[in-house]
């Protein structure tokens, strides 16, 4: 018997025994379950736990919370906001990489114009430093 009543127990006014079929699912989760309940309503979530197989609960309840968590942060634009947010990020970061990429074969061919006898490995990047 659990010290603490999981979420789904306390919001149906149960006694929590410890055995109940969805509490393992939300117990660590407490804030993001209560996100989830106002978002969604219990009998909502209920019936998603219970279409899901058994193998699949946990990814199901996981799902629950997340997507009421990003709800709750943004109400206005809720998860496609978010995945159009990531999405932005991904393209920002490629940018990033391409004027890195760019500035780093800049380098390689001063560095061969410097140098000329040394050959410039353009397939290897640059080695860390073991001794920090």
């Amino acid at each position: 018997m659990s010290s603490r009543t999981c979420p789904l127990c306390r919001r149906q006014n149960r006694r929590c025994t410890g055995d109940c079929e969805f509490g393992k699912y939300f117990n660590k989760r407490a804030s993001d379950f209560e996100n989830a309940y106002q978002i969604f309503g219990l009998n909502n979530m209920l019936k998603i736990m219970r279409a899901a197989e058994p193998h699949q609960r946990e990814a199901a309840a996981n799902s629950i919370l997340d997507e009421g968590k990003i709800m709750r942060n943004n109400p206005a634009s809720g998860c496609l906001g978010h995945e159009l947010n990531i999405r932005a990020e991904e393209v920002s970061y490629l940018r990033v990489q391409e004027v890195l990429n760019q500035v780093l074969e800049f380098c390689r061919q001063n560095l061969s114009q410097v140098n000329p006898n040394q050959q410039v490995d353009k397939t290897s990047s640059p080695k860390k430093d073991s001794s920090s």
